[in-house]
């Protein structure tokens, strides 16, 4: 497996726009079951290209990338009968052949649909085909596979592989976006606690009263 090509983002002057992180790399993806690790891992918010070429067989059925015509229910696609019987699921599913992407870590191997505890990693399987653009939903490593003997395990009979080109970017090269500043004068918090009371206005000519507690008609003559 080819190591992954990382180019480094450069240090930005503020307001300058922020430039993505990018890793690339070629995997072959075989067709025997067996999730490949392509030493990529992605951002949630950023960017994933994938393009797949190549041919694989599945007993006498032969597909690429993008999959067989023909629905089957040992799929990883076909959530509705996990927990079922390796021979046992019947719910027939489309993309079958196809090749098929996960991040994460411990991606469901090929028989494990057979038991509901699986349910989890299996929503997070998607499909790739020949060529895949999107913005992943979560962070992680990224794997590949072809869609095949997700109840049976039954991959003595496939054969080939195809082979997928990589491309990942971060958002904001891997970190945030310098925010700039607002300008202005600055907005202090209004007070806490009891709101000041006001003293009532001593008017010129009349005695010096006070009130007391500042409620007016409340007020004595001084002692």
């Amino acid at each position: 497996m080819a190591a992954a090509m990382v180019l480094a983002g450069a240090t930005l002057a503020p307001g300058t726009p922020a430039q993505a992180d990018s890793s690339s790399n070629h995997v072959t993806v075989p067709a025997d079951g067996s999730w490949v690790d392509t030493g990529i891992d992605v951002t949630a918010g950023g960017s994933l290209e994938i393009t797949a070429w190549g041919r694989w067989r599945d007993g006498a059925y032969e597909s690429g990338p993008s999959g067989s015509g023909k629905a089957w229910p040992d799929n990883f696609f076909n959530l509705s009968d996990i927990g079922f019987c390796g021979v046992c699921a019947r719910t027939m599913t489309p993309r079958w052949g196809a090749l098929e992407g996960y991040v994460g870590y411990d991606p469901p191997a090929p028989g494990s649909y057979t038991s509901p505890a699986v349910f989890p990693r299996a929503r997070k399987v998607f499909f790739v085909g020949a060529i895949y653009e999107a913005s992943p939903q979560e962070s992680g490593r990224l794997w590949l596979n072809k869609n095949a003997d997700a109840y049976s395990n039954y991959t003595v009979d496939n054969s080939g592989s195809v082979t997928a080109h990589i491309t990942a970017s971060t958002p904001w090269g891997g970190g945030s976006p310098e925010i700039p500043q607002p300008g202005g004068n600055p907005v202090f918090p209004p007070p806490t606690g009891n709101p000041q009371i006001p003293l009532p206005t001593v008017n010129p000519g009349l005695p010096n009263w006070y009130c007391l507690g500042g409620v007016p008609g409340s007020c004595n003559h001084p002692g």
